[in-house]
């Protein structure tokens, strides 16, 4: 038997002790470490034109506050609190609605049925917010670049 159990989040501690209430115990948490090369962008790319392109914002315009939510396209990660966050922060009337955007990027899978069902679910909770974009899959260059220029982010 193993002298200890590692996972890597508070989440799959919780469903180790679902799937195995017998073992008495505990995992220990080793959360993944960042991988300092995959913040190294190719020379000569240009973040400034790579984040207009993916927000979908001509090069000539500024760019508004930028909201981000970066996570997986699974309902467990309550991507929705975000949009609903967002639609009740403008209609507090304190901002202009053009002066800031939300983003929810992350991993998507069309073979995975929950990522195509939430994704449908999150563009229907955001209908009629013209300032939510919505990426999936995006490149780990890309991902760099949206945080680089992320106001806030949110988890």
């Amino acid at each position: 038997m193993a002298r200890r159990v590692l996972v890597n989040s508070e989440y799959t501690k919780t469903v180790y002790h679902q799937a195995f209430p017998s073992l008495r115990t505990p995992p220990d948490i080793l959360y993944p470490c960042l991988k300092e090369d995959s913040f190294i962008l190719p020379k000569g790319y240009d973040r400034k034109k790579v984040i207009h392109k993916l927000l979908g914002i001509p090069e000539d315009k500024p760019l508004p506050h930028i909201v981000t939510s970066l996570n997986r396209y699974e309902r467990k990660k309550n991507i929705g609190l975000a949009i609903r966050s967002f639609r009740s922060f403008l209609g507090m009337n304190l901002v202009k609605p053009d002066d800031f955007l939300l983003v929810i990027a992350g991993g998507y899978d069309t073979a995975v049925q929950e990522n195509v069902e939430h994704y449908e679910e999150l563009a229907a909770l955001a209908e009629g917010l013209s300032n939510v974009r919505f990426l999936r899959s995006i490149s780990n260059e890309e991902r760099i670049t949206l945080l680089e220029y992320t106001d806030v982010l949110t988890y």
